[in-house]
């Protein structure tokens, strides 16, 4: 009886062991060099926006956690943590952000409100805007 019971433990206490590896090895692995990797998906903001709008799990399951590479006529700008954060226009009320990489902020600084630029970027989802973090300007 004792014996079943200590191995009981044992097989117990490896399988947690190797689930807290794995889960560590997951928090911890790097981010993807959006500079050098090729997207998914490549399309515009009105598209990215409408098919969001249109049918937002469908559009989570084909987006969310892809690299996009995205074309549009920038809003506006602001600043979020010291990054850059550019908001492309859209046909709809909502539009698109684009959460900059802080080695992006340079180049940021050279575009101007109402010009048509191209930039790739990791999407999240979904809020009032589609959101991509990590962005990188294409052109």
């Amino acid at each position: 009886m004792k014996s079943r019971i200590y191995r009981l433990f044992l097989i117990t206490g490896i399988i947690a062991i190797a689930v807290l590896v794995f889960a560590l090895k997951q928090f911890n692995r790097p981010l993807s060099d959006i500079q050098n990797t090729s997207p998914d998906i490549e399309i515009t903001a009105n598209q990215l926006v409408h098919d969001y709008q249109e049918n937002e799990m469908k559009a989570s399951d084909k987006y969310n956690n892809k690299i996009i590479q995205v074309t549009g006529i920038i809003k506006n700008f602001s600043t979020a943590n010291g990054n850059m954060v550019i908001n492309l226009e859209s046909k709809d009320d909502s539009g698109v952000i684009c959460e900059m990489i802080p080695q992006a902020n340079k180049d940021s600084l050279k575009l101007k409100k109402g010009e048509k630029i191209l930039i790739k970027g990791s999407c999240t989802g979904f809020l009032l805007d589609v959101v991509l973090v990590r962005c990188v300007i294409v052109n």
